[in-house]
């Protein structure tokens, strides 16, 4: 009796957790002009508006191309990090290791704050800077 009603409770959560993610999957596909639940109709206008307008597409790969840049970057620094921090023994590596930690600790509101202060304006390498700052923290750990 037990092992089946964890199962279900695992499975009430599940659905619950993806029970928003199926109503804009849904509405996304609305003839509406505005979100409206349940869709008039079915259309892929936005679908079209998306992939069309350069706005969306060149936001697209611009945002792809900075989480590329930062995932190279963070492995490489994290990893990095995590093999010095682990095989060798340096004065500051306490006081480096509390560095490489501290975004794990900081709230989450601060790293949009860190990424807008750190980047320049048009430039993918200052945008992967500006996003890489907290990323490496958490490959140090892993390793």
């Amino acid at each position: 009796m037990g092992r089946i009603s964890l199962n279900l409770f695992c499975l009430v959560v599940f659905l619950f957790l993806l029970a928003p993610v199926a109503v804009v999957l849904i509405i996304s596909f609305s003839s509406a002009n505005y979100l409206q639940f349940p869709p008039p109709g079915f259309s892929l206008r936005w679908y079209d508006n998306y992939l069309t307008d350069p706005r969306w597409t060149n936001a697209t790969r611009v945002s792809i191309e900075v989480a590329v840049a930062v995932t190279l970057l963070a492995t490489l620094l994290g990893t990095g990090a995590a093999l010095a921090l682990n095989r060798w023994d340096f004065p500051g590596r306490q006081v480096l290791y509390s560095f490489l930690i501290s975004p794990i600790i900081v709230p989450v509101i601060i790293i949009p704050w860190a990424a807008t202060c750190c980047s320049r304006r048009g430039t993918w390498w200052g945008r992967s800077r500006g996003w890489c700052w907290r990323t490496p923290s958490w490959r140090s750990r892993s390793c």
